[in-house]
């Protein structure tokens, strides 16, 4: 992935190794190791209701979002 230009060493601490792991078929798994990455985040607020969400966010600068069940490269 590299020589195609996908990715590209970095020493940075925001980044996270790349494991390429054999799945039980033999197919090989495209993974990421983010425990540093997990060291150096803000913990997720978990809220009880959409309410609960739009209030907390209403003095916010800046937010984001991730949907797990799309994850590519």
């Amino acid at each position: 992935m590299v020589e195609p230009g996908m990715v590209q060493p970095s020493s940075s601490p925001w980044a996270s190794p790349i494991v390429l792991v054999p799945n039980k078929d033999g197919k090989i798994l495209f993974c990421l190791d983010n425990r540093k990455l997990n060291e150096v985040t803000t913990k997720c607020i978990s809220f009880a209701s959409d309410d609960d969400a739009r209030d907390a966010l209403t003095s916010s600068t800046y937010y984001c979002t991730i949907d797990f069940s799309a994850g590519y490269w």
